[in-house]
Order: C-alpha cells, then sequence, then structure tokens
C-alpha cells in the first residue's frame, strides 16, 4: 500500500486548483453564512455547513417512511441507508487475502461518519454531539470545509461499502466446492437484493416523469445566433422551491439562461427580488423606483437577453394580469402567447 502513497500525493496537489474553482464557485450562498471558502484549510473558528438532518441510526433504519424530507430549493427525499446484507459482507471483507482489500471497510466508514457533518447524533431526535472526524478532516484536508451540504460524502462512503461488500461475499464463499460456493453466493446476492428492493427506504424502481417542452424552445433550437433566454418565474408558484426545470428546456433551445444552482445573479438582483417576493406571495405588491425598468431593459439587452418568456402555469391565475402588466411596460407586447408561454422580445436586442 505504501507504494500508492506518491501516486495519491500527486492526485491531491493536481486536484488542488479544482477544488479552490468549487469553492470559489459557491462564494455567493456560502456567505450567507459567514464563512470564507478561499481558505485552503479550515481555520478553527469559522462556522462549518451544518445542515445535515441525517442520523447514524438511519444507516440501518428500514423502509420508506424513513426516508427524511426537506424543502429547500427543490424537494430532497434523503436517506443515508447502508443495510444490513452489505454492512455484514463488507466486515467479512477484513478477512480477505487480496491487496488493498481491507482499506474500504474503514473507508467507507470514515466517510459515513464524515457525511454526518461537524455535529453528529446517534438517533433521530437524539443529543447532538460534537464530531471530531469531520473537524479533523476540515483541518487537514484541503476545501473540505467548502462542501455545502456534508451528507454527498455518503456517495463515497457508499461506494467503499459496496466493494468490501463484493470482497466480503468471496470471503464467505471461499473453500465451498464449486457449485456449492456459486449457490451460497447467488443466495447471499439474492438476499441483498430482496432487502434492497423491499426493505430498504429507497424508493425502488426511481420514479420517473415526463416532461412537457413548449413548442417555443423548439424554435429557437433551430436559430443560430448566440444569445439569451430568460425564463420567470424562477420560484414555484408561492413556494421556495426553484423551478429547476429550467436547466432541461436549456438542453433543448441550446441558449444561455440566467440561472445556476445559487440562482447566479437573479437572486441579488433587488429589481427581481421585489418581483419574485410579489409571485412567492411574501409581499403584496411589486415595489421598485420609477427608473429601475429602464435600467433593467438596458442591463438585458447588454447582456445578450432577446427573449423573455412568462410560464403561464407557474403564476397565480390572479396574479397574471398585474405581471402581464409589468413585462408589457418593460418590453412591449408580447410576440407570443400559447398555452404554455407568454413570449417578449427585449427592446435593443438583435433580431
Amino acid at each position: 500500500m505504501h507504494r500508492l502513497i506518491p501516486l495519491a500525493f500527486v492526485c491531491g496537489v493536481a486536484a488542488l486548483p479544482l477544488s479552490k474553482a468549487a469553492a470559489s464557485s459557491t462564494q455567493s450562498a456560502t456567505a450567507l453564512m459567514g464563512r470564507n471558502t478561499k481558505t485552503i484549510l479550515w481555520n478553527g473558528y469559522d462556522p462549518l455547513p451544518d445542515i445535515d438532518i441525517l442520523s447514524v441510526a438511519n444507516w440501518f433504519q428500514p423502509f420508506p417512511s424513513t426516508l427524511k424530507i426537506t424543502h429547500l430549493r427543490d424537494v430532497l427525499f434523503q436517506t443515508n441507508y447502508v443495510g444490513f446484507g452489505v454492512a455484514l459482507l463488507a466486515i467479512c471483507s477484513l478477512f480477505s487475502r487480496r491487496r488493498y482489500a481491507r482499506m474500504f471497510f474503514p473507508i467507507g466508514v470514515l466517510m459515513l461518519f464524515m457525511a454526518e457533518g461537524p455535529s453528529i447524533s446517534w438517533t433521530d431526535g437524539g443529543l447532538v454531539q460534537f464530531s471530531p472526524v469531520y473537524t479533523t478532516a476540515a483541518r487537514i484536508i484541503p476545501y473540505i470545509h467548502a462542501l455545502e451540504a456534508t451528507w454527498e460524502l455518503s456517495f463515497a462512503g457508499m461506494f467503499c461499502f459496496a466493494v468490501a461488500a463484493a470482497l466480503g461475499l468471496e470471503v464467505v464463499t471461499r473453500g465451498a466446492a464449486s457449485v456449492t460456493g456459486v449457490t451460497a453466493a447467488a443466495g447471499i446476492t439474492f438476499a441483498v437484493l430482496c432487502e434492497w428492493l423491499f426493505v430498504a427506504p429507497a424508493i425502488v424502481p426511481i420514479p420517473s416523469a415526463e416532461t412537457h417542452v413548449p413548442g417555443f424552445y423548439e424554435t429557437l433550437r433551430d436559430d443560430p445566433d448566440d444569445y439569451a433566454v430568460f425564463d420567470y418565474p424562477n420560484h414555484y408558484n408561492h413556494s421556495t422551491l426553484s423551478v429547476t426545470v429550467y436547466f432541461y428546456y436549456q438542453t433543448v433551445h441550446q441558449k444561455a439562461i440566467p440561472y445556476s444552482v445559487n440562482q447566479s445573479w437573479v437572486t441579488d438582483n433587488p429589481f427581481w427580488s421585489a418581483v419574485t417576493a410579489y409571485q412567492t406571495g411574501d409581499v403584496g405588491a411589486i415595489v421598485y423606483e420609477p427608473d429601475q425598468i429602464r435600467r433593467e431593459v438596458n442591463f438585458l439587452t447588454q447582456y445578450g437577453y432577446r427573449y423573455f418568456t412568462l410560464h403561464r402555469r407557474l403564476i397565480h391565475e390572479g396574479k397574471r394580469p398585474r405581471f402581464s402588466a409589468l413585462f408589457e411596460e418593460m418590453f412591449g407586447p408580447p410576440i407570443r402567447e400559447d398555452e404554455d408561454l407568454i413570449v417578449y422580445k427585449i427592446p435593443g436586442a438583435g433580431s
């Protein structure tokens, strides 16, 4: 294993520029949390991300009723379920004779503990305790403290457990006659599969949904000009959930959009913040300065926006007249209307 240390060191050094870029990309969001993501290592006193809601007990809590549901920018169904079958087989990997086989189980356990974040609870609603595992890692692993959702580290833990379980299955069936060994391996695999299908909290098969693409976007796909499209609203009606389907629409029309994972400049813009507050129901009217409309139109034109698309179904029926009046004041009469969209051409944009 010592032969891999130089390779690991080289890979770590090579990954530093990417880690710094990833940390900087979250600066606008993490500034709200009072963190400085530009430091390579955690300084020991800045607040660490602590939005994890999963406990250690969730590693083995079965059935969909134990899923944790959060409503942030999107609806998330969360679990860090490992399962009994995989865990037992992973422990058996410690007796493997293969080189490096014994490292996967402890690394998996370490990753799962790190996924709990700087504070850890052993049971749901139980006492929350300080976690030396994550804080120690933040002091020695570059940019690990820039990770917004620490539960994402559980992906690495699950991968290590899966590899360890495969090695453990080999250990369990080692030495058995060929037919007996194959039968035992098949039986154990079937039992683990049944646990995954009928016991694990994750919904299997994962539900899918069809997405209707407005026809206007089909016409934009064949337009060779380079410009941006502003979809609105950026939140669902009377909700803080982001309209992430715009990213899928972008794969159809292949034009730039103003949104990113952190909502980009739209969230921080005073005018659009006021418009969105009215749309989500936080305020009863849209409040803005008289010259803001001219400034916003000039801003959109300057940065290459050509079309503004208002999604009818995402606006409360009672508020549609107010939005129509506002956007006609900004952009003029719509150039297209159908059951999905009201499309406006931004003044000053290209043909």
